[in-house]
């Protein structure tokens, strides 16, 4: 990765990178829906003007979250050389875990429904940088979630169609649990993470 950049662009950074990180420390205790983008851009000593130059919504904040968190997630399974089921744990209990975990997923889910297409943003390496605040592996590309899962599961001896149905199983799971969270209001996302996954690999052992 190139990290080198002029004042102006890291200045940019630094801001965009400011206003994820207020908004996903709002959704500790509000959903997107009640957080409106004056009071963040107050709490920021930020203008308007300045929301907007950098993003469309608040929405696009939270887009722009996915992509960093899938880097800091990617960069931390390479680091510890997670693998398999190990890695799939990662991924899942990094989101379960989080104190804004379901406000997270439920707005995520409400965006992806309302988009009827994405268009990928440009993140610089700077930017990626500056989230980890690591060194960044020049190795590490940004991926995926769909590209996570296909990289933890080739450890193991699946064809292409079985790793795709537990791949198909394990985005259902990502989107769909914290549904289930947020209507029980009994265990936490957590919980219902740590139990889906574990009823997936243990088909999957069964099978195997």
């Amino acid at each position: 990765m190139i990290l080198e950049s002029g004042l102006r662009e890291k200045k940019k950074a630094k801001q965009k990178i400011g206003i994820m990180k207020a908004l996903v420390k709002s959704l500790e205790t509000n959903n997107l829906n009640a957080i409106k983008i004056e009071e963040l851009c107050k709490s920021l000593e930020i203008s308007k003007v300045t929301f907007f130059n950098y993003f469309k919504s608040k929405e696009e904040v939270l887009y722009y979250f996915i992509y960093q968190w899938n880097f800091k997630i990617q960069h931390s399974i390479f680091l510890n050389k997670l693998s398999g089921l190990e890695a799939i744990e990662y991924i899942f209990c990094s989101i379960g875990n989080h104190k804004s975990g379901l406000n997270i997923m439920m707005s995520i889910v409400q965006y992806v429904v309302k988009q009827e297409q994405f268009t990928p943003l440009n993140i610089t390496d700077y930017e990626y940088f500056l989230y980890i605040e690591k060194v960044v592996d020049p190795e590490i590309k940004p991926k995926t979630l769909l590209e996570m899962f296909n990289e933890a599961l080739n450890c193991y001896n699946l064809s292409n169609d079985d790793k795709k149905r537990l791949i198909d199983l394990l985005v259902v799971g990502f989107y769909g649990v914290p549904i289930k969270s947020k209507l029980s209001g009994i265990t936490t996302l957590s919980e219902d993470y740590r139990e889906y996954v574990n009823s997936i690999f243990t088909n999957l052992e069964t099978h195997s």
